[in-house]
């Protein structure tokens, strides 16, 4: 292959002369008649390989050269349509062989066929090329392109000498190795993205943002180098809000720490050291305030605010969930909230005993006995209430029912009663009152008053639960003043049945019973 020319980009080649055919023959052995038509000839020859030859250097460089010579220099490639324009037109058909004498049909068609071959290959050989191209290739893969280009010259060389097969072989050399080069395209995908994240992690935004323009050189729809070039873009404000936040947290200033990391994080959440430097902010704030309220609460449980204490702790857990501390303190409130009301109960409680309301004072202490069991003052204070309370009940019935004092059962319990109640130590005013008026009954009740009865000499009198008197017509009896009840019963006669009252003054005298209706 020639050298090519620098001065004009349109001659890639040198011009190619015309080789010297030896159209003539001996003139010895030629008529001279004849030398006229054979010079025609000649003439004639000449001419067809001189349009040959021009076909081949208008076709050929235009179809294949231009194209080439952008691999080397990296101008723009040709349109498409000029490039399929150009084989349409393809070179110029030869006809007849160097010597001028006319090709055979069969080898003009073979000769026809590997150039269509070759060409398709050139065409593929730019496409390629076209492709990588517009993926940055030079700048992954530079080496390999310019080995690719090599084989495109050699076969550029084999085309122009007609060693078709030759140059189909160079060229599918260039396209293999094109298309190898366009398959590691992922790899220097994958290679630019991590150098793009290396860059933002080192904090490099101009390497960050150059690698990752790369990316989407290689692949334009990748998400990944789209949103790698967005953190690239604000890397250096990302680090400028990274920095403040240090030295906020240095200095103990977490809020303003806090919100300088949440700033960087705001343009780049996925920022490990504003994701780090907040979480260490909030981590501190925590701690100081969780700590505050800790010393709140106890503070307020030692001077007996139960209610801010409680406060206090519950905050304490609100910030720190499932702080021992925070329930121990709480635990120590309720504590002491119960304490509170268990004294409460228990004074409640001792004024009713004081004000002789024993079932009120009862129910104090059960309700002590509730919030604790195992209060003793509780148990032993209800049981006196409950005790009281009852004496009180059973000395309002018998002073409520003199009469019953009559018989010797209800008299036996009242006199038992009387010993139970004098019993009460430091007894109230009224309870006192109660014993007295009590014991006043009781010896009334104790002291027999005479009766009289009368009657009618022929009734059998009886005092039920008394004594069965007979017939009788007058009779005295010591009776204890009460209600008692006489029946009278004689043949013939319907039964009688007299209830009546003996007072303790007497009164009421005599008691007449007596049949009188016959049956």
């Amino acid at each position: 292959m020639t050298d090519r020319k620098t001065d004009n980009p349109q001659d890639d080649f040198d011009t190619i002369a015309p080789a010297e055919v030896a159209l003539t023959r001996d003139a010895e052995s030629t008529p001279v008649a004849s030398d006229g038509r054979r010079r025609l000839l000649t003439w004639s020859a000449v001419l067809l390989l001189g349009l040959l030859i021009g076909g081949l250097l208008v076709a050929l460089p235009g179809a294949l050269r231009p194209d080439l010579e952008r691999i080397a220099t990296g101008a723009e490639s040709p349109a498409p349509g000029a490039r399929e324009r150009r084989r349409e037109t393809g070179p110029v058909q030869q006809a007849e062989d160097e010597n001028g004498d006319p090709v055979a049909p069969y080898q003009q068609s073979r000769m026809e066929r590997e150039r269509r071959a070759v060409e398709d290959l050139i065409s593929r050989l730019l496409d390629l090329q076209d492709d990588l191209e517009s993926r940055a290739v030079e700048r992954w893969g530079a080496d390999r392109l310019a080995a690719a280009r090599t084989l495109a010259t050699r076969g550029d060389d084999a085309f122009l000498e007609e060693r078709f097969d030759d140059a189909r072989e160079r060229y599918q050399e260039a396209v293999s190795a094109l298309e190898d080069l366009k398959g590691t395209a992922g790899d220097a995908y994958e290679s630019a993205l991590q150098r793009g994240l290396d860059a933002i992690e080192d904090g490099l935004s101009d390497e960050a943002r150059d690698a990752y323009e790369l990316a989407l050189s290689i692949r334009p729809d990748s998400r990944a180098a789209r949103r790698g070039l967005e953190r690239a873009d604000v890397l250096d404000d990302v680090l400028a809000a990274v920095r403040d936040g240090e030295r906020h947290l240095a200095a103990g200033e977490l809020e303003d720490a806090r919100d300088r990391f949440e700033a960087a994080l705001e343009l780049d959440a996925q920022t490990a050291a504003a994701r780090e430097g907040r979480a260490e902010a909030r981590n501190r704030i925590v701690t100081r305030d969780f700590n505050a309220a800790l010393s709140r609460g106890y503070g307020a449980l030692a001077s007996g605010r139960l209610d801010t204490a409680r406060d206090a702790f519950r905050d304490a857990l609100r910030l720190r969930s499932g702080s021992s501390e925070a329930e121990e303190g709480l635990l120590l409130v309720e504590q002491a909230s119960t304490d509170r009301r268990i004294e409460a109960l228990r004074q409640e409680a001792a004024a009713l005993l004081e004000d002789e309301q024993w079932t009120e004072a009862a129910k104090r202490y059960d309700a002590a006995l509730e919030l604790d069991g195992a209060l003793s003052f509780a148990r032993q204070g209800r049981s006196k209430a409950r005790r009281l309370a009852a004496l009180e009940e059973r000395v309002l019935d018998t002073l409520a029912q003199p009469d019953r004092l009559s018989e010797d059962a209800v008299l036996a319990d009242a006199r038992s009663l009387l010993r139970e109640l004098r019993a009460v130590e430091n007894p109230r005013p009224g309870f006192s009152a109660r014993i007295d008026e009590l014991d006043e009954l009781l010896e009334v009740a104790s002291e027999p008053v005479t009766v009289r009865l009368r009657s009618d000499g022929a009734t059998e009198v009886t005092i039920l639960r008394v004594a069965r008197l007979g017939s009788f017509e007058e009779r005295r009896i010591e009776l204890r003043p009460g209600v008692y009840t006489a029946t009278g019963s004689r043949p013939g006669y319907r039964d009688v049945r007299l209830e009546f009252r003996v007072a303790a003054d007497g009164s009421g005298n005599p008691v007449v019973i007596r049949t009188e209706e016959r049956i």
